[in-house]
């Protein structure tokens, strides 16, 4: 399975390559300081690769689901004690950690950017319509296309030559067994989109990775301290396969 989800994610790489006309990593001059201007994720925990027909972000890997829709209760109370908003909170601060300590590009003061009135101007579409998203604390969740000013005023208020966002899907994924009994590991995806000060998008990648370590489920029955035990290994490999682009 991780086979193809690598496949998936390199074919569309190739795709999002000719959506610039240089390599950002050639020359990081050009793009640094780097701002982070959105750190979002699903609101709930579902299943790998069950499709509710909602999709998060750019998200390659398909579905992040709108609600609990197990049939069974224990399933429902399990996935309701799983909290994904502690995980996105975790997702941004080990992304700027990871690129801090590659420490080749340089990142923007995260409260100079959320506190800039550049990003004052930017408008948070969670606050005007139910979605199923989860933003990080103090990010706001907004429509590229409708931002594409956001880099020009960073750039002339706080100096930064380019702006990313990152998207995470949080999943649990079964890793042995039939029908969610058996052995079950989590799973995460960090979709990078990367503009330039002109609000022209440069990279655009999914990274994706699954834990090494497994827990009983019986009847998609598990122990959620024990599930949300396995997100800082995979949240801390996927900010890291990002980071490693930087490394020289």
């Amino acid at each position: 399975m991780k086979r193809l989800v690598i496949i998936a994610i390199t074919l569309a790489s190739l795709f999002f390559a000719g959506c610039s006309s240089y390599n950002p990593f050639e020359d990081l001059s050009l793009v640094s300081p780097l701002a982070v201007v959105r750190v979002s994720s699903n609101t709930e925990i579902d299943w790998y690769a069950e499709d509710d027909g909602n999709t998060l972000g750019g998200s390659l890997l398909g579905a992040v689901a709108n609600a609990v829709v197990s049939e069974v209760k224990d399933e429902k109370v399990s996935s309701i004690l799983s909290r994904a908003d502690l995980l996105v909170d975790q997702a941004e601060a080990t992304l700027r950690e990871s690129l801090a300590e590659v420490g080749t590009i340089e990142v923007a003061d995260k409260e100079s950017v959320l506190t800039s009135d550049a990003y004052d101007k930017v408008e948070d579409v969670l606050d005007i319509m139910d979605t199923n998203i989860l933003r990080a604390e103090g990010y706001k969740y907004f429509k590229i296309n409708d931002e594409r000013n956001l880099g020009p005023r960073l750039k002339k208020e706080i100096g930064s030559k380019s702006w990313i966002t990152a998207d995470f899907t949080f999943e649990k994924i079964m890793d042995s067994g039939v029908d969610k009994n058996g052995m079950m590991g989590v799973s995460v995806e960090m979709w990078i989109q990367w503009f330039n000060d002109e609000g022209e998008r440069i990279y655009a990648q999914g990274y994706w990775e699954q834990s090494s370590k497994a827990i009983p489920v019986v009847a998609g029955i598990y122990k959620p301290e024990d599930m949300m035990a396995l997100y800082p290994e995979v949240i801390d490999k996927v900010c890291r396969d990002f980071a490693s682009e930087f490394i020289r």
